[in-house]
């Protein structure tokens, strides 16, 4: 499959004609993953051709709720030792062409700091999670309610100040590459409905401001947003290599570079020009580089941040996991929460 179409869409309320109106338009784009924010149900609806995954909200209002549908073609399965109760967020993990993707579907209510600040502390954790789960890349997207110029509203908000310092300091990417407003309406807009992935994908996007999923919308609601990601086959023949600074023996470096220079001195005691000068300084100091800095090969596979350290505490998690399953008794939950802590922190 050359491309994958993701659908996104605060779909504010899944009533039997939203869902009829979802599946025609689901149909007719051949989308083959929806996320679906502020759901507002109390028990899962199926929708014709896809398999779904929904977490509801659990407070007494009908409010909040998000869901995950995936084309039947595809496999999945939910990680819902992910998830927080007071969260909506859903985390499931999805094979596209062979390879594991960990995809999450949210919705953050306006106003929030203290409940968005603890949506990002569970991304992190998931983002971590994903290497231990063995997934190529994290696909998050929902209404995030987050609001910044750096991604083409008009404003900045707190939720949006908060994403933007997440994503430079654990290296994830805001897509955002679709021209207008996510929500829309009649005295202005707002580009809230984003996408955050470190999957390094190459994607389009576009949204679409003609359909009407529920009343009211275009002119006044979320609009769907479509992000179209390309073949995620990587080249077979990539590899780099890099220099391992760390396990230099930067002793015997320097007394190599004392040892060539000195035998070099007397070629360039009687030269003036600092071009001159420079270039055999620059070639000595390469040559020293060469000998005595180990290199190591890469490839598209490689994690270049992994250590014995995080594997360890890798496979801690993966039998405190294994255990609970097994008991699910407070003690073991007790351990597993320990392990998820060391290998975040």
């Amino acid at each position: 499959m050359d491309q994958i179409k993701l659908c996104q869409i605060n779909i504010c309320g899944f009533s039997d004609r939203t869902k009829a109106c979802l599946e025609n338009y689901a149909y007719e784009n051949q989308a083959d993953f929806i996320f679906l924010s502020e759901t507002k149900l109390r028990f899962d609806t199926a929708v014709r051709n896809y398999s779904h995954f929904y977490k509801h909200n659990k407070s007494t209002s009908l409010q909040g709720g998000v869901g995950i549908l995936m084309r039947d073609c595809y496999r999945g399965d939910r990680q819902s030792y992910l998830e927080h109760d007071d969260i909506d967020a859903l985390f499931m993990v999805a094979i596209l062409n062979g390879k594991r993707y960990l995809f999450c579907s949210a919705y953050i209510p306006p106003n929030s700091p203290k409940l968005f600040k603890k949506f990002l502390d569970m991304l992190k954790f998931a983002i971590a999670e994903a290497v231990v789960l063995k997934c190529e890349g994290f696909i998050a997207a929902g209404d995030f309610n987050a609001r910044h110029q750096n991604w083409g509203d008009i404003l900045d908000n707190k939720h949006g100040s908060m994403l933007l310092e997440f994503s430079q300091k654990e290296y994830v990417d805001i897509w955002s590459k679709f021209v207008g407003n996510t929500f829309q309406c009649c005295n202005g807009g707002s580009r809230i409905d984003l996408v955050i992935s470190n999957s390094g994908m190459s994607y389009e996007q576009f949204i679409d401001e003609e359909i009407e999923l529920f009343t009211g919308v275009p002119q006044r609601g979320d609009v769907p947003v479509w992000t179209v990601l390309q073949s995620t086959k990587r080249s077979k023949n990539f590899q780099k290599t890099i220099y391992e600074w760390e396990n230099t023996n930067w002793n015997d470096f320097e007394m190599y570079l004392e040892k060539i220079t000195f035998q070099c001195f007397p070629n360039i005691v009687n030269t003036t020009d600092p071009q001159t000068l420079w270039n055999v300084a620059k070639d000595l100091i390469l040559e020293a580089k060469h000998k005595f800095v180990p290199t190591k090969i890469i490839t598209g596979h490689s994690k270049p941040f992994w250590n014995s350290d995080l594997s360890h505490l890798s496979q801690k998690l993966r039998q405190a996991r294994k255990q609970f399953k097994f008991r699910s008794d407070y003690r073991n939950g007790e351990v597993l929460e320990k392990a998820k802590n060391e290998l975040t922190l």
